[in-house]
């Protein structure tokens, strides 16, 4: 039986995390933009690791950054090649994160991605377990729980829309009594979002002539977001033809188009995990060990930081969002993490210079030859720059075979 080893698998532009704790088993993202054959290829691969230890193609929790391609995109697969998930955590999908799917286009590798996550999720409605974003107004109000504050077990919990906010923010869960798991999930609060959906609402109006342009001025973005949702609904239930429907997608994404919105600027939730065992000893830190054939060997006063495609800085003039201030805040409850996954790829958005004190060594998840800049030079420089750089401090991980990362917590 395999003991406490967890995986980066290389599979290009996107992430495939998997973890194995004794009988438990957990995924955190499965998904690439890159040729869909690596991540079909990781997935029967880590199949086969668990039918040769004796494991069943059980995946106890699947953990989802956010809802983008690259992070999503092997789901399906991964159902049909026979696994079954006993629970989904995820954000919470909102009527904004629901139009920005409407607004993808194309879709580069399945043009059905969206309506099976869909489908998929409509099925685990009893464990699929919804994390409501911390927004920039819950700053002054976030409560961190202690380190010996009771936990639920992570096995235990069926929720079907667990607040972070009602569990002080930050959840903290248990497994057993030998591994804690904390996430939450961050809004990011882009500015692009605005003008987007009154430039939506706008082209309602003028079609179907809604409501006034004024009234739609007073409301924030979640209202807006929830007007524009409710009439697609609308549209999708009605006796109207198909054709209306197909128009309004047309314009939605005309409009993105048009406002020259990149897919790599729509990010507007990240799910952030920690996770490290309960029993350490707290009076030293033990430097982890990398070998030559990329297998890091942690030790159990070790803990890793998954932060999916965070954002942190502005997209034009590159300032701290409240999403870093809110990051921050939290950031030294999680001790002693040896192992951070670069925020959004490597991306200079998802970067603060601080970082650099808050973990041993950074992983980055990326696809040789993407047109993203990922990982971006700025970071890669900060890192290699920094006086505290060592070998090993930074770990590459695309779709090169053999250039995943093995971590095993001795």
């Amino acid at each position: 039986m395999i003991n406490n080893e967890f995986e980066f698998h290389p599979v290009g532009q996107g992430l495939f995390y998997t973890g194995i704790i004794g009988d438990f088993v957990m995924v955190y993202d499965v998904g690439t933009l890159s040729s869909q054959t690596y991540i079909k290829n990781e997935i029967d691969l880590f199949s086969q690791k668990l039918s040769i230890n004796h494991h069943k193609k059980i995946i106890d929790v699947l953990f989802l950054s956010h809802y983008d391609e690259d992070h999503i995109s092997g789901i399906e697969y991964l159902l049909n090649s026979g696994f079954h998930i006993n629970k989904i955590i995820a954000p919470l999908i909102t009527p904004l994160i629901e139009l920005l799917w409407l607004s993808s286009t194309p879709f580069r590798h399945n043009s059905s991605i969206y309506r099976s996550l869909q489908s998929i999720l409509q099925e685990y409605t009893d464990n699929f377990i919804q994390v409501e974003a911390t927004q920039e107004s819950d700053y002054a109000d976030i409560q961190i729980p202690s380190d010996d504050e009771d936990r639920d077990n992570l096995e235990d919990i069926s929720s079907n829309n667990l607040r972070s906010n009602r569990l002080a923010n930050v959840a903290t869960m248990r497994l057993s009594d030998f591994w804690q798991f904390t996430f939450f999930a961050q809004a990011i609060q882009q500015s692009w979002v605005r003008n987007w959906l009154l430039s939506i609402l706008t082209y309602l109006n003028n079609q179907h002539g809604l409501k006034n342009t004024n009234t739609y001025q007073s409301m924030d973005n979640d209202e807006l977001a929830n007007e524009i949702y409710t009439y697609v609904n609308q549209l999708y239930t009605s006796t109207k033809p198909r054709a209306n429907i197909n128009h309004l997608i047309a314009a939605i994404r005309k409009i993105t188009k048009t406002l020259r919105l990149k897919s790599s600027q729509r990010n507007l939730v990240s799910l952030i995990l920690y996770h490290r065992p309960i029993t350490v000893n707290s009076s030293s830190r033990f430097k982890s060990r990398l070998s030559k054939n990329r297998k890091l060997f942690l030790y159990k006063n070790n803990a890793q930081l998954l932060t999916g495609d965070s954002v942190f800085k502005d997209y034009k003039q590159l300032t701290p969002l409240p999403t870093w201030h809110i990051f921050k805040k939290i950031l030294p409850r999680f001790k002693n993490v040896d192992l951070m996954l670069l925020p959004h790829h490597g991306s200079k958005y998802g970067w603060h210079d601080e970082l650099l004190a808050y973990s041993n060594r950074f992983v980055v998840s990326y696809g040789l030859g993407n047109s993203f800049s990922h990982p971006n030079a700025l970071v890669i420089n900060k890192i290699i720059s920094d006086p505290s750089y060592f070998s090993g401090r930074l770990i590459q991980v695309n779709q090169k075979p053999n250039f995943g990362l093995l971590i095993y917590v001795v």
